[in-house]
């Protein structure tokens, strides 16, 4: 790599960087091609002899010092799970940064002893792949969403986003119940993924709201699709559970009820068990209807 002077380009001999490969070996053909994102802060190097000519790609992330010296240690590297010998990937290689993707050529694909091609290119999603699922127990305050996260790098964060409008950015980490998600370093092998569920609370009730699933790693953040759910009308977290406590609403109904009665008798002055007394005073309980 090499940064332009403040008086600008003329013969250069010192590189700010050098991009090398660890693991690299005789004939891998590291820097057959290059790409930089748009932000300068991701190279991509095609390494088309890499692994008998399968060929690979590595991505370099710029450390927080920036771009220096030997720099050996790459981010991620690119595969083909179904790469064959003298496939030569990594011939071509290209970024698009507002998407995280990388794309890399291999223009002898599939490679056999008889012919070479007719050639492919490889999109790799650097950035995790966010799916939203579905809900369920939904109630007038809360509601259970669950979503799938796949990643090539270390998941950093991931949860649920969630208001009263599309695309919400509102967004609740689950990472406060559950580890981080680690998968393997190559995309083509990292089939590793992550299905979770988590609660939302404090929702407004007879309220449609929007959620989405989101997911970040090194290479940024990615979203879900927008999906929907509306929140019960009424009271109760639950109809069933209201139907469960109707017997004991009705008893506390029953003893105001009472409550108010006695109070209504005390305050005519009347001692109902005296006025009964009264109206059976000199008869036989069992000469007829007293009252």
């Amino acid at each position: 790599m090499f940064k332009q002077p403040n008086n600008g380009w003329s013969d250069i001999t010192s590189y700010t960087a050098k991009f090398t490969v660890d693991e690299g070996n005789d004939e891998d053909n590291v820097g057959e091609s290059v790409s930089i994102s748009s932000d300068g802060s991701l190279i991509l190097v095609g390494a088309n002899g890499n692994d008998a000519g399968k060929g690979a790609a590595y991505v370099f992330k710029q450390p927080n010092g920036g771009w220096s010296g030997d720099v050996t240690t790459y981010t991620t590297k690119l595969t083909a799970s179904d790469g064959k010998n003298g496939d030569i990937l990594g011939s071509s290689v290209s970024f698009c940064s507002t998407t995280n993707t990388a794309l890399a050529g291999a223009p002898w694909a599939p490679y056999t002893a008889e012919t070479a091609g007719p050639g492919a290119v490889y999109l790799y999603q650097l950035s995790p792949k966010s799916t939203t699922a579905s809900t369920s127990n939904i109630s007038n305050t809360s509601v259970t969403v669950s979503g799938t996260i796949i990643s090539s790098e270390t998941v950093l964060d991931y949860g649920m986003c969630y208001g009263t409008r599309t695309n919400p950015t509102y967004c609740v980490s689950k990472l406060g119940t559950t580890s981080s998600v680690s998968v393997a370093s190559n995309v083509s092998t990292s089939s590793a993924s992550l299905h979770f569920t988590m609660t939302l609370s404090g929702l407004s009730a007879g309220t449609q709201y929007y959620f989405r699933t989101y997911a970040t790693n090194t290479y940024g953040t990615s979203y879900g699709d927008n999906k929907t759910f509306t929140t019960i009308t009424g009271g109760g977290d639950d109809p069933a559970q209201v139907d469960a406590a109707s017997p004991l609403q009705y008893g506390i109904l029953i003893l105001l009820l009472a409550g108010i009665a006695l109070a209504v008798l005390q305050r005519k002055k009347v001692n109902p068990c005296n006025s009964i007394a009264k109206r059976f005073k000199g008869k036989d309980p069992y000469d007829g209807p007293f009252f």
